[in-house]
């Protein structure tokens, strides 16, 4: 496949991925404790991977970190995004080649810094996004996610996918992790 064609693909899927996060982001309902949106591009080896969820269920708070405690859990979630995929095949071939964390805390009365990303915040809500871009030599129809056992608190995990074998969606939840793409 041609550079040019792949990096056409690769920015029409995104858009589409991203549209309904956007919408998302608008609708303040679409802000619930307990519940994420992982979205993902499949192209041959390479996926990208966008996670959406209230701060509270990956750190435990939805404020900007205060105290030392708070500010360890989001250095630990910095950590484990760069080096653990958010999917992974079945064996465990895959490897984070870039990770990003945005926060959207929400502003405190009297704040006057201002927020170098554009990210909404929903009324005293925050929302944590997770950006990877993984290698996964060996990438077939299986795929398997950490994320509900690794945050408990995230009860329903929504995934949407789009690539290689065509797009489809799942819910997850505790005790399910696995996504077979063709089904």
């Amino acid at each position: 496949m041609s550079i040019n064609l792949r990096l056409s693909l690769f920015t029409a899927v995104s858009a589409l991925l991203l549209t309904g996060t956007a919408a998302a982001q608008d609708n303040p309902a679409g802000h619930q404790h307990g519940r994420a949106e992982l979205q993902l591009s499949i192209e041959e080896t390479r996926i990208d991977a966008f996670l959406l969820s209230p701060a509270a269920n990956l750190v435990g708070f939805e404020h900007a970190p205060e105290t030392d405690e708070q500010k360890q859990a989001l250095a630990d979630l910095q950590r484990w995004a760069e080096t653990r995929p958010m999917v992974n095949t079945p064996e465990g071939h895959c490897r984070v080649e870039s990770a990003e964390v945005y926060a959207s805390w929400p502003k405190k009365a009297g704040d006057r810094g201002h927020d170098h990303h554009d990210h909404e915040s929903h009324g005293g809500h925050a929302d944590i996004e997770i950006s990877q871009s993984l290698d996964c030599p060996g990438l077939g129809k299986e795929l398997e996610t950490p994320l509900t056992a690794r945050f408990p608190a995230m009860e329903h995990l929504d995934v949407q996918w789009v690539g290689l074998y065509g797009q489809g969606s799942r819910q997850l939840g505790p005790g399910r992790n696995q996504l077979i793409l063709d089904e």
